[in-house]
């Protein structure tokens, strides 16, 4: 498991959120350019592998198989993710799951 102690966390939600275009699109877009083309977030290429590590781990999750809607996937997802990764922003496991929701919707 990925330890998060030596990574900048809001730097990290900015990347999440750039990347899956969580608040700025109408839909989930994960796109690696918004995060090296970005003039705000800090050691973007390095981040940028963060973000699709932690993405890969929160699609671990086996909530669309389970859950008897979108808004119970969503609480069952996040809580999946959230057993690896207790200390990150509740930001990054929400975008993760607009994602996931939308992708097993």
């Amino acid at each position: 498991m990925m330890s998060l102690s030596d990574i900048d966390l809001p730097n990290l939600v900015k990347a999440v959120s750039a990347w899956t275009g969580m608040k700025s699109a109408s839909h989930p877009i994960r796109d690696d350019r918004a995060i090296l083309n970005s003039r705000v977030i800090k050691y973007p290429i390095e981040t940028l592998k963060i973000v699709k590590y932690m993405y890969d781990k929160f699609y671990t999750s086996t909530a669309w198989q389970t859950a008897k809607n979108l808004a119970e996937m969503h609480s069952l997802a996040i809580a999946d993710f959230m057993k690896f990764y207790p200390e990150v922003p509740k930001e990054i496991a929400e975008a993760f799951a607009w994602c996931y929701t939308f992708d097993w919707r």
